[in-house]
């Protein structure tokens, strides 16, 4: 069975957060796009589907210490094939949108808006769903901020922005497990 090392390719530690898995991933497929290596790019965005959801991540992690660090597991051979075949689906998924990414010829800095402006997206539908938009939190804290000069107003707008990154940390967590 051939099983591609994620932790290698998105230069992740085992106790990677979603933050760093997130810009390693980014830092990873820029440079896969910059350089025009599609293989790479499919690897690295294999890598982010398998590792950015928990029961895959936990599937993958089992089958990871079987085939790569060679740890002796005694799984019955019907579990191992459910492991793997919960993350190959994800990879299969991650494999689609690399080649549809290549074959619309899309720069890296036009992938790397695509991402960010999804994620920016997703922070801001939750203000019609819960109105629990992080980023229009930092936008009203800093105007509150630089627009007022008394005591009170600017430790409101400090504890605006604390909830801002409540929120936009919330946000991007369903983002990462969307």
């Amino acid at each position: 069975m051939q099983l591609h090392n994620y932790y290698e390719i998105l230069n992740l530690n085992h106790d990677f957060n979603r933050l760093n898995l997130f810009l390693n991933y980014l830092k990873s497929a820029t440079f896969a796009l910059k350089s025009n290596n599609q293989e790479r790019f499919i690897e690295v965005r294999q890598g982010f589907e398998v590792l950015r959801e928990d029961q895959s991540l936990e599937n993958y992690n089992r089958i990871y210490k079987k085939y790569i660090l060679k740890i002796e597991l005694n799984y019955p051979e019907l579990k191992e094939k459910e492991m793997v075949d919960s993350f190959s689906i994800r990879e299969q998924k991650a494999k689609k949108i690399a080649e549809k990414t290549f074959l619309n010829q899309e720069t890296h800095q036009f992938y790397l808006t695509k991402v960010l402006v999804t994620v920016i997206g997703v922070d801001l539908i939750h203000i019609i769903a819960r109105g629990s938009s992080g980023l229009l939190l930092y936008f009203f804290a800093f105007y509150l901020f630089f627009t007022r000069d008394d005591y009170m107003n600017r430790l409101g707008s400090v504890f605006i922005l604390a909830i801002g990154t409540i929120f936009l940390i919330r946000n991007f967590n369903r983002f990462i497990n969307r």
